[in-house]
């Protein structure tokens, strides 16, 4: 599998075509559904294999594009109610409900890839051995669970494609409270302050009570949203199937300003500085200005996008289904190097830590790259596709695999440090106090960690 790091010619910037928006008008709610999973694999034991050879490839282009025009549009609307869909659960008398939080509002946001910047990079420590079950969690009807956990307070958050988002207390899995939308919920929440974002297949953004689980606002777009919502300061960022990225007020759901692509926004968007980047899958990654919507350049990778991007040390970095990997500078958009691979980096979405990017890729594979040069640093194989996203955690990539293993590598080798049989684990994970948590094939929400692990 060959790699490249060569320069590319400069994609230049485009004139800013997106619009303000006004306020929202009421539009009718439309329903779409998840595309299938793909079934898992068997089992064998996957290796440690050496780094690509690099060799010259075929530049791709990275040029002033013509791209559809993001207009202002009849509005979605956005409106405060408390529906009956909520439902808490009593708490186990042993586990009394977290107090009030105390800490500043920075402190309790938890979001998908880890932050704002979507690096999969997570504070603390990841089991040194192979963990075992802590709890399990049934979502219900045996449905997949695609949403990655968030915990903040002691608490789970977690969608899954029974149509509902539970909240979980984090020691024992018991069950405080549970929305049911109208679709599948694939989409991660995001928590900040006293609310939890998360997005439905039924095209809303919902707004819930963290502690009640009761509906503060929801925002409904023209599509369903796969797209992970991102909160920064006070505001929340999705991208929807209708092509448009929205930019919402966090308090009332009140919209800021939407700007358009030319297809469906399965990727979850990033916020550096004053820019916000999302991929499409028109093929084109975005950058647009935080406070306008006003677009500041477009790239084409040659494939639809649906993963996220990551940025760091003034590089944005995604893969498409042209089987490339790409790391694009972010104030420019230019390429500043790319890797080749046999199948697509479609879904999984980068993790960056100490100058060392991590992907994986529907060719059954987990590569690793150094963050400015675009140099194979190392690859490990697996037997099924990896759909998951990495992230890093004191020096080790955890990463799930359509195989039906959750593998802990090291960063720095790619020797594999454990592995456990997970009934596919399909969700990037999130770590907390030394507990791995994710989502399965099976519907459920596993919680595992090393046997001497202190869990409190």
């Amino acid at each position: 599998m060959p790699s490249t790091a060569t320069p590319e010619p400069p994609a230049t910037a485009v004139p800013p075509t997106a619009t303000p928006v006004p306020p929202a008008t009421e539009t009718a709610v439309s329903t779409a559904t998840l595309p299938p999973a793909p079934t898992a694999t068997a089992e064998p034991s996957p290796t440690s294999s050496p780094q690509p050879t690099a060799t010259d490839i075929p530049e791709p282009t990275a040029t002033e594009t013509t791209r559809p025009t993001a207009t202002a549009t009849p509005q979605p609307t956005a409106t405060e109610t408390s529906q009956p869909t909520a439902t808490p659960t009593s708490e186990p008398t042993d586990t009394p409900r977290p107090p009030e939080p105390t800490l500043p509002a920075d402190d309790l946001v938890a979001m998908f890839r880890g932050g704002p910047a979507r690096t999969g990079e997570i504070e603390g420590t990841a089991p040194p051995v192979a963990p075992e079950p802590v709890w399990a969690f049934d979502t219900g009807e045996g449905e997949p669970v695609f949403s990655s956990p968030a915990v903040s307070r002691g608490r789970v958050y977690v969608g899954s494609s029974s149509d509902t988002i539970v909240a979980l207390n984090a020691r024992s899995g018991e069950e405080i409270w549970r929305f049911t939308s109208a679709n599948d919920i694939s989409s991660s929440p995001a928590v900040g302050g006293q609310l939890v974002f998360v997005g439905s297949f039924d095209t809303n953004l919902y707004a819930l009570d963290y502690a009640t689980g009761e509906e503060r606002w929801r925002f409904a777009t023209g599509g369903g949203i796969h797209s992970s919502p991102l909160l920064s300061g006070s505001v929340v960022y999705v991208g929807s199937y209708d092509g448009n990225l929205y930019a919402l007020d966090a308090a009332s759901g009140k919209l800021l300003w939407q700007f358009a692509t030319g297809a469906e926004i399965y990727s979850s968007p990033a916020v550096i500085g004053d820019r916000v980047y999302v991929g499409s899958r028109d093929g084109f990654l975005y950058a647009i200005d935080e406070d306008t919507g006003l677009e500041v350049w477009s790239t084409d990778t040659g494939g639809p996008i649906s993963a996220s991007p990551a940025v760091a040390g003034g590089l944005v970095y995604i893969g498409s289904e042209s089987a490339a990997f790409f790391a694009f500078d972010a104030e420019t958009g230019e390429v500043v190097w790319r890797f080749e691979a046999e199948g697509a980096f479609t879904y999984s979405s980068a993790a960056v830590s100490a100058g060392i990017v991590v992907v994986g890729s529907v060719d059954r594979t987990v590569y690793a790259f150094d963050a400015i040069s675009g140099e194979a640093i190392w690859s490990f194989d697996t037997d099924a596709e990896v759909r998951a996203s990495p992230v890093v955690v004191g020096g080790t990539v955890l990463i799930g695999s359509y195989d039906g293993f959750l593998y802990a590598l090291d960063l720095g080798s790619g020797l594999e440090l454990w592995r456990v049989d997970q009934a596919t684990a399909i969700s990037t994970v999130t770590v907390s106090n030394g507990i791995v948590y994710f989502g399965d094939f099976n519907g459920q929400v596993n919680a595992v960690a090393a046997p001497t692990d202190d869990v409190e």
